[in-house]
């Protein structure tokens, strides 16, 4: 291999519906720089090729061989281009065989990863954009830090993903839409004036929202009690959004996971990453976090690395 190849940097680019982020990084994963915007598609009418020169465009001034590898709904039909979803299970060959070339950026050396098509646990067809990068880093990561296999993959977000690994027929995957629940709720129904978004998470409200989710009358009953039990003085305002928050994940954990002794990697950021381990550990099952960043960045790594050497 010549040393260019060695030395090579990479551009690895999120970019979802509301934010855009992205990292250079070095052949061994190393953050080199980063970049972070609200210039998600929602934002920037269009303007794919100057919103993302505008990011990254000072990384591509020197002479240097970069590669860059964008993913998320980059690819939607809401975004640069609609790239096929291709079918689960999720490997680097079957996505490294439908990247799509973005031929007008960095001599074409510039591609966006085609997003994952699929059967939920209801037996539904389900989609992800994104998270199928983070699934291949995730697995990189496990196998180098010598983890326990996991029963599931979750990924905690606006539309949180959970991929069944070792499934009846190789497993599959399911949506969630709880993170999207939680700020309608939150925000835009009756429960907003029970709730005060923006606190500190209340560890003890959190579990009271964990267990009740757990009680009879399901979750369009429990709900409610989100205002109810803010009458009857059980818990403040200020704690409503670690109740509300307990009870949807505690509902979707219940709807996806059916075994009593599971593993659980969840791939998030920090602050929702505590959360949903806090919540696993709670209904007795096994869990351990890993950064979504640094699960993006080594799936991503993976994957130009091995379109190099297509």
């Amino acid at each position: 291999m010549s040393a260019e190849k060695e030395n090579s940097k990479y551009i690895v680019v999120d970019w979802g519906t509301s934010n855009f982020r992205a990292f250079l990084v070095d052949r061994d994963r190393q953050i080199l720089d980063r970049v972070s915007s609200n210039d998600g598609l929602l934002n920037i009418s269009g303007q794919f090729q100057s919103v993302l020169e505008a990011n990254i465009g000072h990384w591509l001034e020197s002479k240097e061989d970069v590669c860059i590898l964008m993913s998320g709904m980059v690819g939607s039909r809401n975004g640069w281009v609609e790239v096929p979803y291709v079918s689960y299970p999720i490997n680097t060959q079957n996505l490294l065989e439908n990247l799509y070339q973005i031929k007008s950026i960095n001599n074409g050396r510039c591609w966006i990863v085609p997003g994952v098509s699929g059967k939920s646990v209801s037996e539904c067809f389900d989609v992800m954009r994104g998270e199928e990068v983070q699934f291949l880093g995730a697995n990189e990561l496990i196998a180098e830090k010598q983890l326990e296999a996991p029963d599931f993959i979750c990924m905690p977000g606006t539309h949180n993903k959970w991929i069944e690994v070792n499934g009846a027929d190789g497993g599959g995957f399911s949506t969630t839409m709880t993170g999207e629940v939680f700020d309608i709720l939150s925000k835009r129904s009756i429960l907003s004036a029970s709730v005060q978004v923006g606190l500190d998470w209340d560890e003890n409200k959190f579990s009271f929202g964990l267990d009740n989710s757990r009680r009879v009358g399901g979750l369009l009953h429990q709900l409610f009690t989100v205002r109810t039990l803010n009458i009857a003085g059980e818990h403040e305002l200020q704690h409503g959004g670690s109740y509300l928050s307990g009870l949807l994940i505690g509902n979707e954990i219940n709807s996806i996971i059916k075994k009593d002794k599971s593993t659980v990697a969840v791939i998030a950021s920090e602050g929702m990453m505590s959360r949903y381990l806090y919540a696993l550990k709670h209904f007795g099952f096994t869990a351990y976090g890993i950064d979504s960043a640094e699960a993006t960045i080594a799936g991503s790594v993976e994957l130009v690395v091995a379109k190099e050497h297509s």
